[in-house]
Parts: C-alpha cells; sequence; structure tokens
C-alpha cells in the first residue's frame, strides 16, 4: 500500500490512537455513553482518513480542493472573523473582571472572569468559524 496524501494519513492514524485511548480509558474508568461514543466516532473518522490517504483519487481530490484558491479564502474570511469575536469578548470579560476586582477587592472574581473569558471564547470562536464556513460555501453554491 503507497500513502498518497501524508496529512490525511497522519491525521487518520492520530484520530485512530484517539479512538484507542478512549477506549482504553473506558475499561480503565468504565464506560459511559458519551465515552463510547466519542470513541466510535473517533475510530470511524481516522479509519475514514486513512483510507482516503491510500487512495490515489481521493488524495487527488483533497489536494485540489486544499489548493482551490476559493476554500482558502473562506478559510481565512473564518478565522479572522472568529479571532475579532474572540478578541471582544474576551477583552470585555476581562475587563469587567478587572474592574470588580477594583471595586470589590476580591482577587479571586478576576481569576473567574478569565477563566469564563477564556473558555467562552474559544468556544465561540469555533461557532462563529463553523457558521461563517457554512454561510459562505452556501452563498458560493446559489
Amino acid at each position: 500500500m503507497k500513502v498518497y496524501h501524508q496529512k490525511n494519513f497522519l491525521i487518520g492514524a492520530l484520530l485512530l490512537l484517539l479512538g484507542v485511548l478512549a477506549i482504553a480509558v473506558g475499561i480503565w474508568k468504565g464506560f459511559t455513553i458519551y465515552l463510547v461514543a466519542l470513541a466510535v466516532l473517533l475510530l470511524a473518522l481516522g479509519i475514514r482518513m486513512l483510507v482516503r490517504s491510500l487512495s490515489k483519487a481521493d488524495a487527488r481530490r483533497d489536494r485540489i480542493h486544499e489548493q482551490d484558491e476559493r476554500n482558502q479564502l473562506v478559510l481565512l474570511k473564518a478565522r479572522s472573523a472568529a479571532f475579532r469575536t474572540a478578541q471582544i469578548i474576551c477583552a470585555q470579560c476581562l475587563a469587567a473582571g478587572l474592574l470588580g476586582c477594583y471595586f470589590l477587592w476580591e482577587t479571586e472574581l478576576f481569576f473567574l472572569c478569565f477563566g469564563f473569558c477564556l473558555g467562552l471564547g474559544l468556544t465561540l470562536s469555533v461557532m462563529r468559524s463553523v457558521l461563517f464556513i457554512g454561510f459562505l460555501s452556501a452563498e458560493q453554491n446559489t
């Protein structure tokens, strides 16, 4: 077997490894429905990526898709919009934490706002990326 797309092969191998680790954690700590679903999803995606990397036609399609200028533009716009949104939200949360810390003299409030801002910023940046990519791809199809 020849590997035609090494990046997809490495991603597939990593997903398979994570799936096996999820199964090992399930054996060690006990299986839950979420862990089983995660392991099945990781294993399925890993196998799919490995099969695509070993297929010459699929690897060719993936390379064309990666090098398409429209796809690169959509990806860049999505990442920049997600980054701007996360920056604004994080700055507002940190400002609220600093003001609360200044007026209430509670340092724990600052750390609470910092953790909240970090989690919210990451979640919103991922959600914004997914929504923006979906919007642009739907706009290109029309």
